[in-house]
């Protein structure tokens, strides 16, 4: 014989009962539905958050590992080409000399200092996924 334990219809006062049967015999016996399902509005079901739902990869692509090996060899590239860009800037007479390789030179270091930031981004989110992924 199966039972089923349920709180008291009467209130919140902590009483619970054991009613024989399943759950439609407790609701013949008691009268009425537990209040917490009475109560509760039919609500549609909402979808669940990406948090909860099932991890579409499980490792990284080919893409992001090939990117994971490179960028650090980028970032490496970048970095040297940055400090000899600002060696040449530091100059005090190539203004004077050629200003239109001042300007090219400026606009280098520019370019440069923003593809190494964008590397390192890259490189950090990836990193951040593989050791989130081997976590797992």
């Amino acid at each position: 014989m199966t039972s089923i334990i349920a709180p008291d219809p009467g209130g919140l006062d902590g009483q619970w009962t054991e009613y024989a049967g399943g759950y439609d015999d407790m609701i013949a016996q008691r009268g009425s539905a537990p209040r917490a399902i009475r109560a509760a509005p039919a609500a549609p079901i909402a979808a669940k958050p990406a948090a909860e739902a099932p991890a579409a990869r499980a490792k990284l692509s080919f893409k992001e590992k090939y990117a994971l090996e490179q960028l650090p060899i980028r970032i490496e590239k970048l970095t040297k080409e940055i400090a000899v860009l600002k060696t040449a800037l530091a100059d005090p007479r190539l203004f004077e000399k050629d200003a239109k390789a001042f300007a090219e030179k400026a606009k280098a270091l520019e370019t440069a200092e923003k593809a190494l930031s964008d590397a390192e981004e890259q490189w950090l989110a990836l990193e951040m996924k593989r050791e989130a992924l081997h976590s797992e």
